[in-house]
């Protein structure tokens, strides 16, 4: 079997767009039926039988009277087939919902994920736990974009993010509370398989789906949240000044997780309360094989934690100086 191979290929598009298992799927399931015929056919004229009259089970083919032949001895007769799959264009689309339930501490503008669940129909299940992990993975990269990952630029264009030590990247300590469920109720129509792309579905809704959790629990204070990443700087500043315009909070409060023109609150006890680096959060779901169907709900609830704070991930000398959020 020849996969993405140049010499062999006239043209090749990559594997965006969740086309793995559709088209290259496809394509083997459409070559393996094609040398099983072969199969028959090669084993027909050595039994003395019709090919329609050989049964091929567990590599051997068998005729009637109970003759039978190993797959390896068709070996010598070279059986070879040649098979190419293309859907003409026909889309392949995959269905699924997502919820999310997260709290809010308006004080600190902390956000933490309680539960979160996608579900998505992906028309037929080839390899269970292959599917299960590109759904929690990509929840996980989704709520990356959503509240850690920023590219984040100084008035002379140089990068100021341009390590892991300043660029947030999610970890497995991160979103420990995210389910994913894959159904096979709908097999798609346009190709053999019935298979639909499950690698993107909880990646694409994320941002939004995390802008409405946090906008629905700070809906009291009428902050709505129109920027990504939902960091715990932007989050705090939408919860005091719900009414400024998008951008207002500026590229010092971005960089350095506070905006130096507000006083931060105060905890019951009295003791400031620091804004912290990074926030775990919420979660959402959709996918798509090129156009995408998303459906996605939200549960939100506010909780303030007074002054219990995560440490910011930070590393070396950043420990020590204000964090990006």
């Amino acid at each position: 079997m020849l996969h993405g191979s140049t010499p062999f290929l006239d043209e090749g598009y990559g594997a965006f767009a969740s086309r793995s298992t559709v088209l290259g799927g496809s394509a083997v399931f459409e070559a393996a039926n094609a040398l099983l015929g072969k199969i028959r056919e090669a084993a027909s004229a050595r039994l003395g039988c019709a090919a329609q009259q050989v049964e091929l089970v567990d590599g051997y083919a068998r005729a009637l009277g109970g003759r039978s032949l190993a797959f390896g001895e068709l070996a010598a007769d070279g059986l070879c087939v040649t098979t190419a799959f293309g859907n003409d264009n026909r889309l392949t689309y995959t269905y699924g919902s997502a919820a999310a339930h997260v709290t809010v501490d308006p004080g600190t503008g902390d956000v933490e994920l309680l539960d979160c669940l996608v579900v998505e129909d992906v028309g037929r299940i080839v390899n269970p736990l292959t599917v299960h992990g590109q759904a929690i993975g990509g929840m996980v990269q989704g709520l990356g974009g959503a509240f850690l990952e920023h590219l984040v630029y100084d008035a002379s264009g140089q990068l100021l993010t341009g390590s892991l030590a300043d660029y947030l990247i999610p970890t497995a300590t991160d979103f420990p509370k995210i389910r994913a469920i894959a159904l096979e109720n709908h097999p798609s129509p346009s190709n053999p398989l019935g298979v639909k792309g499950a690698g993107e579905g909880a990646i694409i809704p994320m941002g939004g789906l995390m802008a409405n959790a946090v906008a629905n629990a700070l809906a009291s204070f009428g902050a709505m949240p129109n920027e990504l990443p939902l960091s715990p700087a932007r989050i705090w500043h939408i919860a005091s000044a719900p009414n400024d315009p998008p951008g207002v909070l500026n590229d010092r409060c971005d960089r350095l997780g506070h905006c130096p023109n507000k006083t931060p609150q105060r905890s019951t006890s009295s003791q400031p309360l620091a804004l912290s680096r990074h926030s775990s959060i919420v979660a959402s779901r959709a996918d798509r094989c090129c156009p995408v169907m998303v459906s996605a709900a939200s549960r939100t609830a506010l909780r303030s934690r007074g002054g219990t704070l995560r440490r910011p991930r930070t590393a070396g000398a950043d420990r020590d100086r204000p964090s990006q959020p």
